[in-house]
């Protein structure tokens, strides 16, 4: 899925880990506005692993960019089901 969006707020930034591999995570969740006339928000991650992506896409408050997000259901613990966005590319769009 791909939509356009103006960033509104970093919203979190997480890092860590894996006990498993001992390979370092790091993600930051972002808020984005879509530009339409609706202005609806929507909460997406972008996940850095070896690939470097949350530097490569440098994503700043206040522009807009074109964001491709893979969407994922999930299950909490608690058995409530939730949409997961996770943004694998974005293209900054001039005007």
């Amino acid at each position: 899925m791909e939509i356009d969006v103006v960033i509104k707020e970093v919203v979190d930034t997480k890092q860590g880990v894996n006990e498993t591999t001992g390979n370092e995570w790091k993600f930051v969740t972002y808020r984005g506005e879509s530009d339409d006339r609706t202005q609806q928000s929507l909460i997406f991650e972008v996940w850095d692993g070896r690939d470097g992506r949350i530097s490569r896409l440098n994503l700043e408050v206040g522009k807009k960019y074109k964001v491709f997000l893979d969407i994922e259901a999930r299950k909490t613990k608690e058995g409530r089901w939730f949409n997961k966005l996770s943004a694998w590319n974005a293209r900054l769009i001039t005007e």
